[in-house]
C-alpha cells in the first residue's frame, strides 16, 4: 500500500517483476520467498492511532497495525515465530519448521459458513437472520 504521488514507498510492481525476472533467474537458491508489508495504518492520512478493547473502550491498547501477505511467515525467520494459541475448529497450514502458519489461515475462508454469499466468521447471520426476513 504506497501513497498515490509516489514520494513515499516502495514501488512493488517493479521490485516484484525484478526480483521475480532477473535476480532469482541469475541467482538460484538465494531467495526462498519474500513479502511486503503495508504502512503503518495510522501513518495514512485522517488516520489515528488504532486502539484494541472490548467494547465500552476500557482498557484500550494502542497498537501498530499494518497489513501483511499471505506467505508473511514463510519469508521471516520462523524460530522468532512461536504461536500461542489458536482455534482448534479450523485446520491451519504447516509451515517448514512445523509450526502452524495462522497468517495463511486468516487468508482462508474454508469451513466458514456462508449467509447470502458473504461469509459469516462468528455464525451470528447463518440461518437466524434469515428466519427473521422470512417471518414479516
Amino acid at each position: 500500500m504506497a501513497p498515490d504521488d509516489d514520494k513515499g514507498g516502495l514501488k512493488e510492481f517493479e521490485i516484484r517483476n525484478w526480483i521475480e525476472n532477473v535476480y532469482k533467474q541469475s541467482n538460484k537458491g538465494h531467495i526462498d520467498d519474500y513479502t511486503f508489508a503495508s504502512y503503518p495504518f495510522e501513518s495514512l492520512y485522517e488516520m489515528g492511532p488504532v486502539n484494541i478493547s472490548v467494547l465500552s473502550g476500557f482498557p484500550a491498547q494502542n497498537t501498530e497495525l499494518i497489513g501483511i501477505e499471505e506467505n508473511y511467515l514463510n519469508s521471516i525467520y520462523q524460530e522468532f515465530y512461536i504461536p500461542t494459541e489458536s482455534d482448534g475448529d479450523f485446520d491451519f497450514p504447516e509451515l517448514s519448521n512445523g509450526e502452524i502458519d495462522l497468517v495463511a489461515g486468516i487468508y482462508d475462508d474454508e469451513g466458514i459458513d456462508n449467509y447470502m454469499g458473504d461469509p459469516d466468521y462468528y455464525n451470528i447471520l447463518t440461518g437466524k437472520t434469515e428466519r427473521l426476513y422470512t417471518t414479516r
